[in-house]
């Protein structure tokens, strides 16, 4: 069983590490397409994407032309805000780092814990080892 808690926080480890990758990642991405001005050019390719039948098929049309319409509007107000929000992406990418470390420090902890409790728990059914045996009186 601890080789399951060590694999499960492992496990956990390696899907956190993941996620802070590509939230760092996804942020230089975004800054280097908006500040390059290559993000209107998407704004534009989202206007005119065609939805594939099967999306279409199941929800109201008009909701996801909508939806569509909105982000683009998004992605068009964002490359106007850039200067300001160029100096917000410089500082995000060293938190999302910072919050990483944080939650694998907790993550390290509760595996511990966990390990620990574990060990605990499973000698406690089990006699103590050492010293005379208890005497029926």
């Amino acid at each position: 069983m601890k080789l399951v808690i060590v694999v499960v926080f492992a496990l956990l480890g390696l899907l956190w590490t993941g996620l802070a990758a590509l939230t760092a990642g996804g942020l230089q991405w975004a800054a280097g397409a908006l500040a390059s001005g290559s993000a209107g050019d998407l704004a534009a390719a989202m206007g005119s994407w065609q939805l594939p039948t099967w999306l279409v098929q199941g929800l109201d049309l008009g909701w996801l032309m909508a939806v569509q319409a909105a982000l683009v509007t998004a992605v068009d107000m964002l490359q106007q805000w850039w200067p300001g929000v160029g100096q917000v992406v410089g500082w995000l990418v060293p938190v999302v780092w910072i919050t990483w470390g944080l939650g694998m420090a907790l993550l390290l902890l509760l595996g511990v814990l966990a390990y620990l409790a574990w060990g605990r728990l499973s000698r406690s059914g089990q006699p103590p080892t050492g010293g005379a045996p208890a005497r029926a009186a």
